[in-house]
């Protein structure tokens, strides 16, 4: 949300002085970490531990993303080391060797469900070290929908605030006995009770940041749905045959969860088939934005193909790019990041959804950043 949260946390690191430090984050943001740590603490590193500025620090600042990075790891000189969830799920075993003594959890809206294994490795590192004296949970999102979110987190913070889940379910997420398919009772826990007297709890252990409290550092906002249209006759009809038939199956589906499961395999296939109507007209509106501005601009797709496609056009018409997604290595990241940030001539950066958080990009170039949100929209498809 570029209000300061990792610049907080590394003057965090940097005050409390206690090492190492282990930073779990979404696999997307370890580079942008380790930009910044080097963009603000690479001078108190060196004076600290007696470098040069010439010398690297890359065996102070280690990222952890493979097994061959788990090698003498306890060892290590490292003082920060820096790890996406995934990985750090699978390895646990290997980090709780190292007696980390202040851990960030980025993205800490990652661990919000207390049955996945992410927030379970989490909860067990912290619980189980004696030398961990310090964590801090960063999100811009620390709750999408309901209070049951924020439990988990305030529970590894401190799990004497809330010591019995089912008690704070009821009490702030006004949890309800239901009855699903087949009559089969659950608990629903998306609702939201006492919220004043949550609000006051949270203010012992959260600290917000709005976007209000900077009004002049961020430009206006504008938004806009684009409806993109095509003259594909044959996609087009193709498309009313799915429809139809989808149409047909709906009617039967409401009281069987095969077919229930089956349709919604359905509908997912016609949500990625929607990406061949699109592809025309979002390379229309790229090259539409190319010629109104001289800005460089983002463009953040959900669909591989329309990434693939988008790629493949604009090199086709000679459009400088840089890509960045899931099959991307560390080193394509950030050539493609340097790339964006340093060529004049580079001024399109495609995206998908999955990665694009944790880019950082205020403060370094003028972005006119947007977003091209494609709907594909049939007037009939409503059944």
């Amino acid at each position: 949300m570029g209000i300061g949260k990792t610049l907080e946390s590394i003057a965090l690191l940097d005050y409390y002085d206690k090492w190492p430090v282990l930073i779990l984050t979404k696999k997307s943001s370890c580079i942008a970490w380790i930009d910044e740590i080097h963009h603000w603490m690479s001078h108190s590193i060196r004076n600290r531990i007696g470098l040069k500025e010439k010398d690297s620090l890359d065996e102070i600042i280690k990222l952890v993303e493979n097994p061959k990075d788990l090698v003498d790891l306890e060892e290590s000189d490292a003082e920060i080391i820096i790890c996406n969830y995934t990985f750090f799920t699978e390895h646990l075993d290997d980090f709780k060797k190292v007696p980390f003594r202040f851990v960030i959890a980025d993205e800490s809206h990652a661990l919000k469900d207390k049955e996945s294994k992410r927030y379970k490795a989490v909860e067990s590192l912290i619980s189980s070290s004696d030398k961990c004296e310090h964590l801090i949970l960063v999100s811009g999102t620390p709750a999408l929908n309901n209070p049951s979110e924020l439990f988990t987190q305030v529970n590894l913070i401190d799990p004497t605030i809330f010591p019995d889940p089912e008690e704070y379910e009821q009490r702030y997420c006004n949890a309800q006995l239901r009855y699903g398919n087949y009559f089969r009772e659950y608990k629903d826990v998306s609702g939201h009770s006492n919220l004043d007297e949550l609000k006051l709890i949270l203010e012992t252990v959260m600290v917000r940041r709005e976007k209000q409290d900077f009004p002049n550092f961020f430009p206006e906002k504008h938004r806009e749905l684009i409806e993109i249209e095509f003259d594909n006759i044959d996609l087009e009809n193709r498309f009313k045959k799915f429809i139809k038939k989808l149409k047909r199956r709906s009617k039967y589906v409401k009281n069987n969860k095969i077919l229930l499961e089956k349709f919604e395999k359905k509908l997912n296939t016609l949500y990625g088939r929607t990406c061949e109507a699109k592809i025309v007209g979002a390379f229309s509106k790229i090259e539409e934005t190319l010629e109104s501005t001289d800005e460089k601009f983002i463009v953040v797709a959900h669909h591989t193909k329309m990434i693939n496609m988008l790629e493949k056009m604009c090199s086709e018409n000679q459009h400088e790019f840089a890509t960045i997604y899931g099959n991307k290595s560390r080193i394509e990241r950030e050539e493609s990041l340097d790339k964006f940030k340093n060529d004049e001539e580079c001024r399109i950066m495609i995206v998908s959804f999955d990665t694009c958080s944790g880019l950082t990009l205020i403060g370094k170039i003028i972005i006119t950043s947007f977003m091209l949100e494609f709907f594909f929209k049939f007037e009939f498809f409503l059944f």
